[in-house]
């Protein structure tokens, strides 16, 4: 009996398998995105792998993926949320610290923004990513449910932080704010300054609910207004190359 060649650019499903396998136990963005390389690997090398390969525990991995990510993402952004909007909010507060780490590059008002803007930027990169690797029917549906899952996660994030934000502002009285800096002051001459912080975290707080949304919700638009726009343009193209032959 003859022997089969093996083409040496065309990678072997069973390798891929054992990668999805090993996608299965981690969940992880890093994952996801080397089982997405080696689907566009095949595709590009001629392989017409039909995107029911990829099964409903499948896509369910890939939408897990990129909500956990993305959650992951987000609480990041929280923290340094809760640390730059009261700086910007309120200017004599933004002098006072950069007086005390004596570097006012730490807050300038664009690097503050472009770090606020963390979730945006991380939702960029990877639909600039999906641009590149969304070839065939196989790779398109990985991730489309990649970025699903992110998109749900921005969505569900954002809404929860902003009640959280706005229900944390009610609670936050001005006698409440006195009570906790006398506290944890211990009544000594640092009352004054640490209470200031604590009101201009307070006034900034409806700022920052409305910003914090107006932020998931641009992330959780990008790959609609990148990936999907860009796929759509292309459809139209190819069918409009199609009807003048």
């Amino acid at each position: 009996m003859d022997k089969v060649e093996k083409n040496p650019d065309v990678a072997p499903i069973p390798n891929t398998q054992q990668e999805y396998a090993k996608f299965k136990k981690t969940y992880s963005l890093l994952s996801a995105i080397s089982q997405i390389q080696q689907y566009a690997m095949m595709e590009r090398a001629g392989q017409a792998i039909p995107s029911e390969f990829l099964t409903l525990n499948g896509k369910f991995q890939f939408m897990h993926s990129g909500f956990g990510s993305a959650f992951k993402e987000s609480l990041y952004f929280t923290f340094l949320f809760i640390i730059f909007i009261p700086v910007l909010s309120d200017p004599i507060l933004k002098v006072h610290l950069e007086n005390i780490f004596l570097l006012p590059i730490l807050f300038n008002n664009w690097l503050i923004k472009g770090t606020i803007c963390f979730p945006i930027i991380a939702s960029l990169t990877i639909c600039i990513f999906s641009i590149k690797y969304r070839i065939g029917d196989l790779s398109k549906t990985a991730i489309d449910y990649l970025l699903w899952g992110r998109l749900f996660s921005y969505l569900f994030k954002g809404f929860l932080l902003f009640f959280l934000i706005l229900k944390f502002n009610e609670y936050l009285t001005v006698e409440k704010i006195v009570n906790f800096s006398a506290m944890i002051t211990f009544n000594s001459p640092t009352q004054y300054s640490v209470t200031r912080v604590l009101y201009a975290i307070k006034n900034s707080l409806p700022y920052a609910a409305f910003e914090t949304l107006y932020v998931f919700l641009a992330a959780a638009a990008t790959p609609v207004f990148t990936v999907w726009i860009t796929a759509l343009f292309k459809a139209l193209f190819n069918r409009k190359d199609d009807d003048d032959i």
